[in-house]
């Protein structure tokens, strides 16, 4: 067991993508704890328990080859699991970014966006 994991109203997808992930390298689970007014404000409970149950299904079936579970141990990469086709998954290596912007006073005619490189424009809150 690697532990115990609460689950509140903030908790992310990306954050039980990550845990999954390392639970499917060791083979080896987490105590998950949850009250049920957190699970009803999370806008991704719904997701959450998918993702679980997905992991936990390929994990518990040893599904994840050596090679697999060596790369999921790595806790510096995340990974996505997604459905390619009926009962076909894909396992992704992939990077989030989060972005948030400050909300200000525009002047006239100053841009509603951020351009972070020359490929990304976010629109700004306000």
């Amino acid at each position: 067991m690697l532990g115990w994991f609460a689950v509140k109203k903030e908790t992310s997808v990306e954050d039980i993508e990550w845990l999954m992930a390392k639970s499917a390298g060791y083979n080896a689970g987490f105590a998950f704890f949850a009250k049920l007014p957190d699970l009803e404000k999370n806008p991704n409970t719904e997701e959450i328990l998918n993702i679980v149950k997905t992991w936990e299904k390929l994990r518990l079936s040893d599904k994840f080859t050596p090679q697999q579970k060596s790369l999921l141990k790595d806790v510096t990469k995340e990974f996505k699991l997604v459905e390619v086709e009926s009962n076909r998954l894909n396992l992704s290596v992939v990077q989030y970014l989060k972005f948030s912007h400050a909300k200000k006073i525009l002047q006239p005619g100053e841009p509603t966006y951020s351009e972070k490189n020359s490929r990304m424009k976010l629109k700004r809150n306000h």
